[in-house]
């Protein structure tokens, strides 16, 4: 038996606000689609038995029928070529009521849609499933005791017991690359009492191998989801029950991304403007240097956004400001959205005021009456 393994699809994810003209989708429900016809059609080459989805299929519990549609176009390729489909619900996936995939349940004798932990004991291998239980998140019960009940006596599993799970592990790195250390955490050794010989988890989005006496593994997300993964491989994989191999397949096609950090309007049109092409690309500008610098960079962003979109670029945002008072060598820190009456100015000012220094100048009163008020 071949198993290929992915986890955190989040087909339904609108970050950045931004739509495909062609798909008529937010971009980044675009790039999970892709990810996800990519596993399919890989998982139908290798000629595996089985797909697991190891949870968060979408990005919430109210995907658009169009992203349904385009989900279950894929899952029937795999139908169609006889492959068994194991969805885990994820925590993205569920509200207090239902969950994402109930249209999904009963479709094919070949799709299981797994909502509770369960067991299946195959005469030559062993699946425990344990999708995301909000009991266990919010610490109203444990793992092991949602657990214990299933797998009973672990001894009468055939092996290799494959353990495929939706929950946080204490010391995994999260998706903001900090161990994780919540109250509810699944420590390593309740992995341990469910039996299992390998471990398949989704949750956190960083590809993975925990430290355990066993192999544990974040399967880890196949599209970069943020500015923290631009530097992440990213993968499928597949374990073979026979020869108990693990193989790890490279998803190479990611939409690319960058982080650029400019001190200045001038600097951010050099960066942007060098490059012939930002075919696809998805472009974080972080923002260091003084008030004047920050007010005329704000105040022609649109420069920079057209630059950016005439060399094909897909999104490009300002992100963290970073910048120093003019008289003060300290660094000041603050935020886009702490600094919101720029958002409320920028339009005006664009629109109404040709000249640069004299833009600039109204964008820092209104920045120093902002301060004011709040001092008051």
């Amino acid at each position: 038996m071949r198993i290929a393994i992915t986890a955190d699809l989040h087909l339904n994810n609108s970050v950045y606000g931004v739509y495909d003209k062609d798909m008529r989708l937010p971009l980044r429900t675009v790039d999970a689609l892709r990810a996800l016809e990519f596993f399919v059609d890989k998982s139908i080459s290798l000629k595996v038995d089985r797909i697991v989805v190891a949870g968060d299929v979408f990005d919430n519990h109210t995907p658009s029928n169009h992203v349904r549609r385009m989900f279950h176009r894929q899952i029937q390729k795999l139908v169609a070529s006889n492959i068994q489909v194991v969805i885990l619900t994820g925590n993205h996936d569920c509200c207090e009521s239902h969950h994402a995939l109930l249209p999904s349940v009963g479709w094919s004798n070949l799709i299981k849609i797994v909502d509770t932990p369960v067991v299946e004991s195959r005469p030559d291998y062993s699946c425990i499933y344990v999708p995301h239980t909000a009991d266990v998140q919010s610490g109203k019960t444990t793992f092991p005791a949602v657990t214990r009940g299933v797998v009973k006596d672990a001894s009468k599993l055939s092996h290799p017991r494959i353990l495929f799970g939706h929950f946080s592990v204490k010391g995994a790195m999260m998706n903001d690359y900090k161990s994780s250390d919540g109250r509810s955490d699944v420590s390593i050794g309740d992995i341990m009492s469910t039996g299992a010989d390998i471990a398949f988890l989704g949750h956190y989005h960083k590809f993975q191998r925990l430290e355990a006496d066993i192999p544990v593994y974040y399967v880890g997300s196949l599209e970069r989801h943020n500015m923290t993964d631009i530097s992440e491989d990213r993968s499928i994989m597949v374990y073979d029950t026979v020869s108990k191999e693990v193989e790890r397949i490279p998803y190479t096609t990611f939409r690319p991304m960058k982080k650029i950090n400019v001190a200045s309007y001038a600097e951010a049109m050099a960066d942007i403007t060098s490059e012939e092409s930002w075919n696809g690309y998805i472009v974080k500008l972080d923002f260091s240097g003084g008030r004047m610098e920050y007010a005329e960079i704000k105040s022609r962003s649109s420069d920079i956004t057209r630059e950016f979109k005439a060399r094909g670029g897909a999104h490009i945002h300002m992100a963290d400001v970073k910048y120093a008072e003019d008289h003060d060598s300290d660094t000041q820190v603050e935020t886009v959205d702490q600094l919101d009456i720029f958002s409320m100015v920028d339009k005006t000012v664009a629109e109404d005021i040709a000249d640069p220094a004299e833009r600039a100048e109204y964008i820092v009163m209104f920045d120093n009456l902002k301060k004011s008020a709040v001092a008051q």
